[in-house]
């Protein structure tokens, strides 16, 4: 139960440096996302996504979200990110409002609802799906769609000697 917690104050967080706009760098990636220059967020693989339902329209704080998200953001290179040490393979983070909102935001990027917790998701992708992290990581820092941002659900390590 504990670090059911602390995943949740993790990710807690991060929302409220997302929301208040602090550039920290926390979602640069060491390269340059250029939508416009056929940079990151248009390198998708051939298949599309399922997308947000036509007429969906983002919020101001969503757009403000894909524009960080658009110039850059993570740190390091996704490419060079490992699952399993890096983030969680597989699974996005983001905001809803509540989780019918949830369900659809997971699904406009192929995946499913893993978990909802205060307005916190986490998306994941469905074993044997065509769609990759890339794609939804893409997808997301591309502002000429109506997907929502999200995240990699980043892991964080305990400050220490590793093995502890």
């Amino acid at each position: 139960m504990k670090r059911v917690w602390v995943i949740l104050i993790c990710l807690a967080i991060v929302v409220v440096f997302v929301v208040i706009g602090i550039n920290m760098n926390f979602f640069k990636f060491a390269h340059k996302i250029d939508t416009e220059a056929g940079g990151f967020a248009s390198e998708l693989s051939d298949v599309a996504l399922p997308g947000m339902p036509e007429g969906y329209e983002l919020t101001k704080a969503q757009k403000d979200m894909k524009k960080e998200l658009s110039k850059g953001g993570m740190p390091g290179s996704f490419k060079s990110m490992r699952p399993g040490v890096d983030y969680v393979e597989g699974e996005f983070v983001f905001m809803a409002d509540d989780e019918a909102e949830a369900e659809l935001i997971a699904g406009a990027y192929g995946g499913e609802l893993a978990d909802f917790n205060y307005g916190i998701a986490v998306g994941r992708l469905v074993e044997g799906s065509p769609y990759t992290l890339y794609d939804v990581m893409a997808a997301a820092a591309n502002t000429k769609n109506n997907f929502p941002p999200v995240s990699l659900n980043r892991v964080y390590h305990e400050m220490g000697a590793m093995g502890e």
